[in-house]
């Protein structure tokens, strides 16, 4: 069997920079539709700390979907700074959502709370 590498878009929020209404809004955006967070097939997992690992069917999803959700969130917030951060990147799917993320290769203190960040792999 062969592993091929896929789209994963991790949104990590910020806990110490949010707002007191942020955990609200946060838990009423993890339960939105499906409409936001993807399509049928799409892995979606929301790990212990509130962050999102989503693993798109279409690669092409994952800038749309982080498009969405900082939408969802300015639009909520009324904030432009977003108590977040998004990473677009390639991973090997091996193991659960944390071991994944822990091959992440990023600079957390270099990713603009609010942006996409899109890897160069």
């Amino acid at each position: 069997m062969t592993l091929a590498l896929q789209t994963l878009l991790y949104i990590k929020p910020d806990w110490e920079l949010a707002k007191d209404d942020f955990p609200e809004i946060w838990s009423h955006l993890l339960g939105m539709s499906d409409d936001l967070w993807g399509h049928e097939g799409d892995k979606k997992s929301i790990l212990d700390d509130k962050s999102v690992v989503l693993l798109p069917s279409e690669p092409t999803d994952a800038l749309k979907i982080a498009r969405s959700v900082q939408k969802t969130l300015q639009d909520k917030t009324g904030l432009t700074r977003l108590p977040v951060q998004m990473v677009i990147d390639l991973v090997l799917p091996v193991g659960d959502d944390q071991s994944t993320l822990e091959r992440l290769d990023v600079n957390w203190e270099t990713i603009d709370h609010g942006d996409v960040f899109v890897s160069s792999t």
